[in-house]
C-alpha cells in the first residue's frame, strides 16, 4: 500500500510532527488514501483509515487478516509453541483457544461464583487501604496482592492476608 518513505538508515523516522502516531496516520489518509503503510523500526505497519476498509478486511476477508505479527522479542520467537497469544491463526490456534476457554470456564470465569470472590477481595483491599490511615503506601503492591488473591481463591480455594510474609515473598 502507498505511504511515506522512511529514511534509509532510520526507517522508523517517518513522522516529523509532534502529534501522536495515531493522529499522524489519520492525517496521512488524506494524502495516501484509506490504506497507508509505513515502517515503525524494522516492522512494516499497515493502517486502515475508514469503516468500509476495516469492514472489508476484518469481516469479508477475516481468514487473511486473522494472523499475528511476529514477536520482536527474540526470546519469545524461539519457543516452539506460542500458546494462544502468539500462535498464528489456524487449526493449532483454534485448538489452544478452545482448551483455554474450557479451562477458564471450569475455574469459574464468566460465572456468578467468580463475582463473589472478586467482591470479597475488593472489601479486603478497601479495609487494608483504610488501615494505612494517613501513612503513605504503594498501591501497586496492594493491587498485585489483590489480583493474586483472586487467582489463589479460584485455583486453591483460599486467599492470603496482605501481611503474610510467605505470600509477599512469592509475589516479589
Amino acid at each position: 500500500p502507498p505511504g511515506p518513505w522512511g529514511w534509509p538508515l532510520l526507517p522508523g523516522v517517518t513522522f516529523s510532527s509532534s502529534k501522536p502516531v495515531q493522529l499522524a496516520v489519520t492525517d496521512l489518509a488524506s494524502t495516501y488514501g484509506d490504506i497507508v503503510s509505513f515502517y515503525r523500526g524494522p516492522v512494516l505497519t499497515v493502517a486502515l483509515n475508514s469503516y468500509d476498509v476495516i469492514r472489508e478486511a476484518f469481516v469479508k476477508n477475516a481468514e487473511v487478516f486473522s494472523g499475528r505479527p511476529k514477536p520482536l522479542n527474540p526470546t519469545i520467537a524461539t519457543f516452539k509453541t506460542k500458546g494462544v497469544v502468539q500462535e498464528p491463526y489456524g487449526p493449532t490456534w483454534k485448538e489452544h483457544r478452545k482448551f483455554t476457554l474450557m479451562s477458564l470456564r471450569d475455574f469459574g470465569v464468566g460465572k456468578r461464583s467468580l463475582e463473589g470472590k472478586i467482591l470479597e477481595e475488593t472489601k479486603a483491599l478497601g479495609d487494608n487501604i483504610l488501615s494505612k490511615g494517613n501513612q503513605s503506601f504503594c498501591i501497586s503492591e496492594m493491587m498485585q496482592v489483590a489480583v493474586s488473591n483472586v487467582i489463589c481463591s479460584i485455583v486453591f480455594g483460599s486467599r492470603y492476608d496482605y501481611d503474610d510474609p510467605k505470600f509477599t515473598e512469592l509475589i516479589e
